[in-house]
């Protein structure tokens, strides 16, 4: 019986070692997901500073967490199941995507441009600026996210950072004298695609008119007086014009007043000359401390050695540490902002290590016993090349030329003519964007600040644009260290077209119209809001124009003077480039096709019954700038697809923060979301904001049939743009705030 029973036990033991592995590692299968993270404009990003958090199905708690690594990337996990992709940059929420994981699949993500900010800092009455003052910024989870100095007129650099999306996100700037924190700042938001210059108003005098006062201990804590010797103190500040005081017989103490807010370098003379019982000292002298005390040091105390940690790495090699400090050739520590650098071992021509920079100074274990090469690089640039023999805990100070500033004056062709409201783009040589912003009613860029190109083969190049539109790229431009560069960017379209530009109307059965059949006229609306607008004057029913100046134009079809709701308004380029145009109607009685979707519905927060099936519902987005239909009622579970059917980028976004947001995505390419909350969503495009609609759900219904246009301004044909300020170029724009 014993034996029978001890049998039971081990054939138990056996099935079970065998199925439930077996089980374990099936409900293990996984798949793999790759993610790519591009800009709204299309560049892919960088990486740095990107991080993303995973959920599974509908769990509130991340199931991974992880540092951007490379783009695209691709990760395993857990196969059938949903996920949510929440993306960071900078420390700042950037978007959400969704995907369910059946098979392998690629991710596309697109998170807004970063926004521009530099800051003006200023002593407490706002009236000076304060050079050489240090500007830390940081996410409000206080990682530091970029780092800067001012110059002589008080101005940092412009930091290009992900721009501040959600209420609860903001920067703060930290303003320092060397180590020495002046002020915070925080709740500082960033707009995408922006440039802000921000005032910061330190609380802090330009002069320091109370008085500073010094007092000298010897060793043993007793104070030196005037009899004691010739004492005095030497005060050296950032401009290198000492300041000295003698000691006071009655006090034995030493008095400055009216003295600069600054960083100064105190050292204690004797007879006029350093004393060595005294080390130099570093000092803020800002109004905030009056009373220093110096106190001798022991010539015979030993120097306390520090204590060695070394660590071994994981082929078993002994490791020590090595510390990399990163500061321009002035001295000036640079920030982490697009800075990486590449270890190389010993003669090694295959990298040892590639990393970006995450703070400065950066603290990292190699091998022992080893000799290491580092280059370093900015921006994409190469900056310079540093050397260490790790024999020991060792601190590497590594200097690279400072930046040099480039902007730019864009010119139409013949080089009089200066383009406003033109989109800069600089990319480094492997394609890789640094900097973006527009030029000026001058045709001037702000300048960028950016790595000097060091050797013969970087090089940056400047794209410009009209919105999306690419008029030129210029290659092959070099950044000289310390400088301040202007570059003339003259672009291949004139200032004005002088050829015919023509346009032709098409209903839905591609057949032409002509003249014969009704009162048509073309309305070109420019940037500046200056209007054009031509009738049929030709016997083939052609509209033209000609003397029109360049520009980004939004096209109108208008039937006895007021908009035709049967053509789409589009967005063309008027450059020269093309001179033809066809406008085609749209049929609106026609079927709306289901697309086939790749996105999941949203992750709902708890496990609820799924009816079967769900019913979807579609959203067109035409490139008139509409939703269509622009209000729609669902049933609760059902899902609505946003079809893009526009060449221009567009999004769904909730008015209420983070219910949903598809990013920005292009034509042909769908949204879904599904509602699973009874209630009234009422969602915009992040791009074009006045594009607005409505979801309302749980109350029944199918697709609602669009909004009539005699009652609904977004698609109001009978606007009369006399006095409609979105085509009226004669707002007056002081007393209307929409423009």
């Amino acid at each position: 019986m014993i034996k029978f029973e001890i049998y039971k036990i081990c054939t138990f033991t056996i099935i079970f070692s065998l199925v439930v592995p077996f089980a374990v590692s099936y409900s293990a299968e996984s798949e793999t997901l790759e993610i790519e993270i591009r800009s709204t404009g299309g560049d892919r990003s960088g990486g740095f500073k990107t991080n993303y958090i995973i959920y599974q199905d509908s769990e509130k708690t991340p199931y991974l967490e992880k540092n951007l690594e490379s783009n695209p990337e691709t990760i395993s996990l857990p196969k059938d199941h949903k996920y949510k992709i929440e993306v960071f940059v900078n420390g700042m929420y950037a978007t959400v995507a969704y995907a369910e994981l059946n098979e392998p699949t690629k991710l596309d993500i697109n998170i807004p441009q970063s926004g521009g900010l530099k800051f003006n800092v200023y002593f407490e009455r706002g009236e000076k600026t304060i050079e050489n003052a240090i500007v830390i910024i940081k996410s409000n989870d206080g990682q530091q996210q970029a780092i800067g100095s001012t110059d002589e007129n008080g101005d940092t650099m412009r930091y290009w950072l992900q721009s501040s999306n959600r209420d609860e996100d903001y920067y703060i700037a930290e303003v320092y004298y060397e180590e020495f924190l002046l002020a915070t700042f925080s709740d500082i938001k960033i707009q995408h695609s922006i440039q802000q210059d921000q005032k910061l108003v330190v609380p802090i005098p330009a002069v320091v008119e109370n008085l500073i006062t010094f007092r000298l201990f010897d060793t043993d804590s007793n104070r030196i007086l005037k009899n004691h010797g010739n004492f005095s103190v030497l005060l050296v500040g950032k401009n290198n014009i000492p300041i000295t005081n003698p000691i006071t017989p009655s006090r034995g103490e030493i008095y400055f007043s009216s003295i600069p807010s600054d960083v100064y370098t105190v050292s204690v003379l004797k007879d006029g000359v350093k004393d060595p019982l005294w080390s130099d000292i570093r000092i803020p002298i800002t109004g905030v401390q009056e009373n220093f005390e110096l106190v001798q040091r022991d010539p015979l105390q030993p120097i306390p050695k520090p204590a060695s940690n070394p660590m071994v790495s994981l082929d078993s090699e002994e490791s020590e540490k090595l510390q990399i400090e990163i500061k321009t050739i002035n001295g000036d520590r640079i920030g982490t902002f697009q800075t990486n650098y590449i270890i190389y071992q010993d003669s090694e021509k295959t990298p040892y290590l590639e990393k970006n920079l995450e703070s400065n100074p950066e603290t990292i274990s190699l091998p022992k016993d080893h000799k290491y090469k580092i280059e370093v690089f900015v921006n994409g640039m190469y900056a310079t090349v540093a050397y260490a023999e790790l024999n020991e805990p060792t601190k590497l100070d590594i200097n690279i030329p400072q930046s040099g500033g480039l902007k730019f004056n864009v010119y139409f062709e013949r080089g009089e003519k200066t383009i406003e409201n033109a989109i800069v783009i600089v990319k480094d040589n492997d394609g890789q964007q640094q900097a973006i912003g527009s030029t000026d009613e001058n045709g001037d860029t702000g300048r960028y600040w950016l790595q000097s190109t060091n050797r013969e083969q970087d090089y940056y190049t400047a794209e410009v644009y009209f919105d999306e539109f690419l008029l030129t790229s210029i290659p092959n431009l070099k950044i000289q260290s310390g400088l301040a560069h202007e570059q003339k960017i003259v672009v291949p379209i004139p200032a004005v077209v002088e050829e015919l530009i023509t346009f032709r109307l098409f209903d839905t059965d591609l057949n032409k119209i002509v003249n014969n059949d009704a009162n048509y006229s073309v309305l070109l609306t420019g940037q500046d809001n200056q209007q054009y607008k031509k009738s049929f004057i030709s016997k083939n029913g052609e509209i033209y124009f000609s003397s029109i100046p360049s520009g980004l134009y939004t096209v109108y079809v208008l039937k006895d003077g007021v908009k035709d709701p049967l053509w789409k308004d589009i967005q063309i380029p008027i450059t020269g480039v093309k001179d033809i145009f066809d406008l085609n109607q749209i049929n609106l009685d026609a079927p709306i096709a289901v697309p086939f979707s790749d996105e999941v519905p949203d992750l709902i927060p708890d496990p609820v019954p799924e009816p079967d099936p769900w019913v979807t519902s579609n959203v067109i987005i035409l490139s008139s700038e509409i939703y269509i239909p622009s209000t729609i009622s669902v049933n609760l579970f059902d899902t609505v697809t946003w079809t893009n059917d526009d060449t221009k980028l567009h999004t769904v976004t909730s008015t209420s923060s983070g219910i949903f947001d598809s990013g920005a995505y292009g034509k042909n390419q769908t949204f879904s979301y599904q509602f699973t909350e009874d209630g009234t969503y009422e969602y915009f495009c992040e791009l074009h904001p006045w594009m607005t609609g409505t979801v309302i759900a749980g109350i029944g219904g199918d697709v609602s049939i669009p909004i009539d246009p005699a009652v609904d301004p977004a698609i109001d044909p009978a606007v009369d743009p006399a006095v409609d300020p979105a085509v009226d170029p004669a707002v007056d724009p002081a007393v209307d705030p929409a423009v």
